[in-house]
């Protein structure tokens, strides 16, 4: 097990041994105390609302501490997430739209670029939500104070101070996730607050927030540095030039910086060192290098097996498609792995959906070229169904 790994199980038995110990030595004895009637009729009923509710309110509060932070750190905010909730700039309009999105963080996550590559300061986005909690912090326990000065038969001061206990043990069970001081397996501030050590690192994520942004809303990425040294935080910004060089079909300089990435397996991510293996293998087919990709897919382990079989992005999904038709030669596999391309480009990150659509366009082409015989016109356009069928009839009429 990784080291990242093994701090994100650290965090969870942190935040489940705060669940247990506020529900048994706080919320239980309410309940058979209480001398009023439990809201909704039903105990169980009342603390899921609660912690649904908790869950939701304090994602929405951080991610307003985000903002905040932005604002007051020079940033551009186009980008907010709570629970799946987006708001999101439109590329033409520049408005702000809802949608239903995913995040890469515990409850949600904030997307910023900078006004000033040098000046931006990106602590200010982890300052806030922390100063949003101490603001937190204080009104619950008045209201549990209060919950306990003032409860009585006639009101429902107790139920108060329960829903305050259930919002204060979320809030710190989300918190300790998210000011951890090293990587985990999401996105928390902590691990960023590690990085940002001096004015050169700050730079370089800045620059990469840029180029995000720019990718974002459909423009050309900035050039940004290629680190041989490869972390979850400077795999970012290498996916910045990978990208790039994916776009203008650089497959060769595109291998360079996936090799980096697999050269520092103890220094990244099980998903990070999986998604680098997946691009290899494409990469390789790619480059009409088919053996030598068979070669090393089958010298992976099982795990990385069933990453790539289980398709949780696009390069996984890419890699899975090639070996299914290159190396199992499986037309079924094949063909259920190409009806996930579709959404699987809806759901790659803005800067990335570009570059993937056409990545899946080629491998599609080179799975036709595989396999000229394989009925694959479901997952072709009209034009060139039509393209198809007229080369079929010439080969009839000849």
């Amino acid at each position: 097990m990784k080291k990242n790994d093994l701090y994100s199980l650290f965090v969870y038995v942190i935040m489940l041994a705060i669940a247990v110990v506020t529900g048994l030595v706080f919320v239980r004895p309410t309940f058979a105390a209480a001398s009023t009637a439990i809201p909704l009729g039903n105990g169980f009923v009342f603390i899921l609302l609660s912690v649904l509710a908790s869950i939701l309110l304090n994602a929405v509060i951080i991610e307003l501490g985000h903002l905040v932070g932005a604002k007051v750190g020079g940033y551009e905010v186009y980008s907010t997430c709570a629970l799946w909730f987006t708001l999101r700039k439109r590329k033409k309009e520049g408005k702000m739209k809802f949608k239903i999105g995913g995040f890469d963080g515990l409850t949600g996550e904030t997307k910023v670029t900078p006004k000033s590559v040098e000046k931006s300061n990106p602590k200010a986005m982890i300052y806030f939500p922390l100063l949003f909690l101490f603001v937190e912090v204080i009104v619950l326990v008045a209201i549990i104070i209060s919950g306990q000065v003032f409860s009585s038969p006639e009101n429902s001061w107790v139920w108060w101070k329960t829903f305050a206990i259930v919002f204060l043990s979320a809030a710190f069970m989300i918190h300790i996730y998210n000011i951890f001081p090293a990587q985990l397996d999401n996105k928390n501030d902590g691990y960023l607050f590690s990085i940002l050590t001096n004015q050169t690192n700050k730079e370089a994520y800045n620059n990469m927030l840029l180029s995000e942004y720019e990718l974002a809303m459909g423009g050309e990425a900035i050039d940004t540095p290629v680190y041989d040294k490869v972390t979850d935080f400077t795999s970012r910004i290498n996916d910045i030039t990978l990208y790039k060089d994916f776009d203008k079909g650089d497959y060769e300089d595109a291998l360079a910086i996936v090799e980096k990435t697999l050269a520092c397996e103890k220094d990244v991510s099980e998903r990070v060192y999986n998604t680098a293996v997946a691009h290899k293998i494409a990469t390789l087919m790619m480059l009409n290098r088919d053996e030598e990709a068979k070669k090393y897919y089958i010298s992976q382990p099982l795990m990385v097996k069933k990453f790539l079989s289980e398709v949780g992005n696009g390069p996984a999904l890419r890699a899975y498609i090639l070996i299914s038709s290159n190396v199992d030669e499986s037309y079924g596999e094949t063909k259920e792995a190409l009806a996930c391309s579709e959404s699987m480009v809806r759901k790659t990150v803005a800067n990335k959906r570009k570059t993937e659509e056409l990545l899946f366009d080629k491998t599609f082409d080179m799975v036709r070229a595989k396999h000229p015989d394989w009925d694959l016109k479901e997952f072709m356009e009209e034009d060139e169904i039509e393209k198809d069928n007229d080369e079929e009839n010439e080969k009839e009429d000849d």
